[in-house]
Formats: C-alpha cells, structure tokens, sequence
C-alpha cells in the first residue's frame, strides 16, 4: 500500500486553507509529499493517479485489473459514483 495521512474536511464554505490547496474547494484532493507536494484533485483523476503512482513504485502491483475491459468497468463506476451519487448527495444537504 501507499502512505497516507487523512485530514478532514467539511462543511461549506470550505476553510481558507484549504482553498489554497485546492481552489474549487471539493473534496478530496491529495497532496503528494515526494513531488514538492504537488496538488491533485476530482475523485476520478485522484483515483487514476494513485494508481499510476502506485504502479510507478512498485512494477509488479497495480490497483487496476491489466484488462482494459475491467479497467473501464472501474472507470465507468468512478464516473457513476461522480455523477449519480454525489448529485444526489448534495441534494440532500
């Protein structure tokens, strides 16, 4: 697995602090120590990231299937869960 710390955010509007981490405010957002803390955000791209810096450290493990047909499956539920969940999620609030 990757290492990680887990700061929480919420509530609206977002803390000044974080904005300067990422100035659309949404959730989550990563920021990688080993590359000068660089910022990546949007839960899909923040997804496919960690795969590929996953793979990039270790060349023998993945966290997507090799079969582009399972990997756009994954893809395709990451942009469900995006799309539907998150919609109706915010809804709610």
């Amino acid at each position: 697995g990757l290492p990680f710390d887990i700061t929480e955010v919420s509530g609206m509007p977002k803390p000044d602090w974080y904005l300067t981490i990422n100035p659309r405010g949404k959730v989550p957002a990563l920021r990688v120590p080993t590359a000068d803390y660089a910022v990546i955000y949007e839960s899909g791209i923040c997804n496919e990231f960690l795969c590929d810096y996953a793979t990039s450290l270790q060349r023998d493990q993945t966290l997507l299937p090799n079969d582009p047909f399972l990997r756009a499956s994954i893809r395709l539920l990451n942009d469900h869960c995006d799309n539907v969940f998150a919609k109706t999620q915010f809804t709610f609030l």
